[in-house]
């Protein structure tokens, strides 16, 4: 049984700050409607495939391959911020990423990196 969310907030109703998050968040929405295989380029056989591997992993390999996913993103995340911040330290580079998944206020009391001020 697949599981099926309901977005009840349109994606114009949310006021984003950061470039292309709208078009991240209506993404977003079409899979929690339709399910993350809306516009996928795999074939059913294959997908089964996949599914049936999916159920056979222990909790413990399940969570290392999040584990995995998430330092992958973050990678990219921080190549990105290096890309844009080239003159700025490892530090700093590190802060910009935590200061996206932080609000203002933890990053200020936590670090004293003021996102309105420095950024992300």
């Amino acid at each position: 049984m697949a599981l099926r969310l309901e977005c009840t907030q349109r994606t114009s109703d949310f006021d984003s700050p950061v470039a292309g998050e709208r078009s991240t968040l209506a993404a977003m929405r079409t899979v929690a409607m339709h399910g993350a295989n809306t516009a996928s380029d795999t074939s059913p056989a294959v997908r089964a495939r996949m599914d049936q591997h999916y159920r056979e992993m222990s909790p413990l390999d399940k969570l290392a391959r999040v584990i995995a996913l998430t330092e992958a993103s973050h990678e990219l995340a921080l190549a990105t911020i290096r890309r844009l911040h080239p003159t700025e330290s490892n530090r700093e580079h590190r802060l910009r990423l935590l200061s996206r998944y932080l609000a203002r206020e933890q990053m200020l009391a936590a670090f004293g990196w003021d996102t309105a001020l420095r950024g992300y």
